[in-house]
């Protein structure tokens, strides 16, 4: 399995771990890793157009653009203090050509360790293949509140790793995407992260 990295930071640390971004194509039926699985096309394509001058004319350009939901996520980051664990959903918009986009949001319902008690929401933006497979970044900011620090201590992230669509399939018959990666926080050490969803327009055969 190829090697991740991610990263999640408290009070205001900044984490930014390396990785390579790749641009990802997600339009209309894909098939993945081999297996008959589809991806359909979930809502209709968005074209856009625009006008350019080139030499002696003018050209138009159209542009795909298609939606994913990623839905019924589980998260969880590990360290050497404790983990953090939740929710997650996002959107996944993916234009061709393009880097397919996420906005996401996590809810954290639980921690131990140091990290018990823990409660709180991030929100996420970044890029990659989290439909297809892939390289991926996020961006994670956000508080988070822990029975140690009812006040709450402010998140900042950047968790970078790899996006892979396993063989196997959701209990409602869907794709899951699934995320992982690590990282090293200074005051932290190691940190691992785990997210895996369903992906709501994708069915399995």
């Amino acid at each position: 399995m190829a090697r991740y990295r991610a990263g999640l930071g408290m009070r205001h640390v900044a984490v930014v771990t390396a990785a390579g971004m790749c641009a990802v194509a997600c339009g209309g039926t894909t098939p993945l890793d081999g297996t008959s699985a589809m991806l359909t096309t979930p809502s209709a394509a968005v074209l856009a157009t625009g006008a350019g001058v080139t030499g002696d004319g003018s050209r138009s350009v159209t542009r795909d653009v298609v939606t994913f939901t990623l839905a019924n996520g589980t998260f969880k980051f590990t360290s050497r203090r404790g983990e953090l664990a939740g929710t997650y959903g996002g959107l996944v918009t993916a234009p061709t050509p393009g880097r397919p986009t996420i906005a996401m949001t996590l809810q954290v319902t639980r921690g131990s360790d140091e990290l018990a008690g823990a409660t709180g929401t991030l929100v996420g933006e970044g890029s990659g293949g989290f439909t297809t497979g892939g390289d991926f970044k996020l961006k994670l900011t956000g508080d988070v509140r822990t029975t140690a620090e009812p006040l709450g201590s402010t998140v900042h992230a950047t968790v970078a790793g790899e996006a892979t669509l396993p063989p196997t399939c959701s209990a409602n018959n869907r794709r899951i995407s699934r995320l992982r990666g690590e990282g090293t926080i200074p005051t932290l050490g190691r940190f691992a992260m785990e997210f895996d969803s369903e992906i709501l327009e994708t069915n399995c055969f």
